[in-house]
């Protein structure tokens, strides 16, 4: 049973944006149709997740990379509130990155990021000029600069990111993502390793703190080695102790080791 409002609208506006899974993701957060890499590592899959709240279902998460040739890729997420929840705040975000792979390293081109609550109500774009070192943002009318270097991710390109890193034998400690205003630093610590029940069945996993400094909400991800290390959870927990858990429930592309 949920109570108060205000709870249900924080709870399902933090987690549905997922800046981190995943923004979740999440975060969100990741069906798959499958290709791979010159190592035999994929690359393009399609992922479904569930977002639960103290039990209860409470929104759904689609997430998927596509090739569109010649190294392009685009990676879109597409998540919304389900059931009660969903009777209750009607939202719905959808994020898309299209990114290049240039000698093993992810390179940003576009990103958007739509939200629905009923109608759209907020999009935001970010054009990568990397001949000008400069981050192009538009804020429905209103239009942004930052600057950009090597190595800076979007808000959705990260994610796939961490899997990128593991598979190559990385640990991910940080990456510089371009936000909507200013640039942010996401920081990430290994927290151990972790063998956890999903509808995938039971599953080795790293366990991945992921925080930004002078914010109290922290993101926990558990990287599945037998998915390419692909988060098949992801635990969200605010500054005043409230928690989401999202949950993988089936995946396409991505071959057990």
């Amino acid at each position: 049973m949920i109570t108060g409002g205000n709870l249900s609208t924080r709870r399902l506006s933090n987690a549905l944006i997922m800046r981190p899974l995943f923004h979740i993701i999440l975060l969100a957060c990741v069906l798959f149709s499958t290709t791979t890499h010159a190592d035999d590592r994929a690359i393009t899959f399609n992922a479904f997740y569930k977002l639960y709240s103290s039990g209860m279902e409470i929104g759904e998460s689609r997430q998927n990379i596509r090739n569109t040739g010649n190294n392009r890729y685009i990676f879109e997420s597409n998540s919304r509130t389900t059931g009660l929840a969903k009777i209750l705040f009607n939202k719905q975000i959808i994020q898309q990155s299209q990114w290049q792979m240039v000698n093993d390293r992810l390179v940003p081109v576009e990103y958007s990021y739509k939200r629905y609550r009923g109608d759209l109500d907020r999009i935001v774009t970010s054009h990568f000029d990397w001949e000008n070192q400069r981050v192009l943002n538009r804020v429905n009318d209103q239009k942004l600069e930052l600057p950009l270097h090597e190595g800076m991710l979007d808000q959705l390109l990260y994610q796939f990111a961490i899997m990128h890193d593991m598979q190559n034998g990385v640990m991910p400690t940080q990456y510089t993502v371009a936000d909507t205003r200013r640039l942010k630093t996401y920081y990430f610590d290994k927290l151990g390793e972790e063998t956890i029940t999903t509808p995938l069945g039971d599953l080795d996993t790293i366990k991945l703190l992921h925080y930004k400094k002078n914010d109290e909400k922290r993101l926990v991800f558990w990287c599945s080695p037998e998915y390419q290390y692909l988060p098949v959870k992801i635990e969200i927990t605010e500054d005043d102790g409230r928690s989401i858990t999202v949950m993988i429930q089936s995946v396409e592309g991505l071959k057990k080791s």
